[in-house]
């Protein structure tokens, strides 16, 4: 199902000007004020320039450890070590 996205400009911007020079960037922020759409969108849009990476936080760690790691495969050895 396809998303529409409006407003947020100034949010976008920065978030991508911030992307452009490098940096990592963590979006916080109360329930519902649209951070999930917000990156989603921007993420449509620059695909081939970055890779993104959602994760939900209101998971438990074990959740969210699982699904990083299908993301990030890495062997428990070299983890570990």
């Amino acid at each position: 199902m396809p998303f529409y996205f409006v407003g947020r400009e100034e949010e976008q911007k920065e978030t991508v000007k911030t992307l452009d020079e490098g940096w990592n960037v963590i979006l916080t922020g109360k329930f519902g004020i649209g951070r999930t759409i917000l990156v989603k969108h921007i993420a449509s849009l620059n695909e081939i320039q970055w890779r993104f990476v959602f994760i939900d936080f209101l998971k438990t760690p074990s959740n969210i450890c699982r699904n990083f790691f299908k993301l990030f495969p890495i062997s428990w050895i070299n983890f570990l070590f």
